[in-house]
């Protein structure tokens, strides 16, 4: 023992150890691995504060990395949606390969991107969330490589978080290679599931 209390309640922090979750953290990851557009990948977490829903969203994406996903972990906020494509484009840059010559016709950033990850101005100045989300879903696929995007203190009254749900939707019924795992307090995801736009989530394994 190294002397440090084993419950060291924190503000979002991760603990050194976590109890009483492999159970829960397994079943997303199996989830994780369905076919892309499968209800499995888009679960609910429910918890009252305190009792670790951000620590366990850490834990899930440090173990979907190595399930060969890049993920992007946002508080629902007004800026959230921004917040999930930079950390995107930031931990998947090092996954995209730069062509080694330009393909005849194309000039750089005609597909959107300047390069890695980057899009060009033009791209950044005038498409939407859902549009960045696919391409940047699309570029990392040439890698063998998923998104697992996670949202934590879900609220259904951050019009962001219906902008979320219905860009995962389309995108999922594209087939891309893409999840998302919710978390919440029951009575804030209980409101969600009431919200008709995000009926989606009526269907999905809570």
């Amino acid at each position: 023992m190294d002397g440090k209390p084993i419950f060291r309640p924190s503000f979002g922090n991760r603990p050194d150890r976590l109890v009483g979750r492999f159970d829960v953290v397994e079943e997303i990851l199996t989830g994780l691995r369905s076919y892309p557009g499968s209800q499995e990948r888009a679960p609910l977490v429910l918890g009252q504060r305190g009792m670790g829903k951000t620590a366990l969203l850490l834990e899930i994406a440090d173990r979907a990395e190595g399930h060969g996903f890049v993920c992007a972990r946002a508080t629902c906020g007004k800026n959230m949606l921004e917040d999930l494509v930079d950390q995107l484009r930031y931990s998947g840059a090092q996954y995209v390969q730069e062509p080694k010559r330009p393909i005849k016709g194309f000039g750089a950033g005609a597909l959107g991107f300047s390069f890695g990850l980057t899009f060009t101005e033009e791209a950044h100045r005038n498409l939407g969330f859902r549009t960045k989300l696919e391409m940047i879903c699309d570029r990392l696929a040439e890698s063998g490589k998923g998104v697992l995007l996670l949202l934590d203190e879900a609220s259904p009254a951050q019009e962001e978080v219906q902008t979320l749900v219905k860009a995962y939707q389309e995108i999922a019924g594209n087939e891309k290679d893409i999840a998302l795992v919710v978390a919440g307090l029951p009575s804030a995801v209980s409101e969600i599931l009431s919200t008709k736009t995000l009926a989606f989530f009526s269907r999905v394994r809570r």
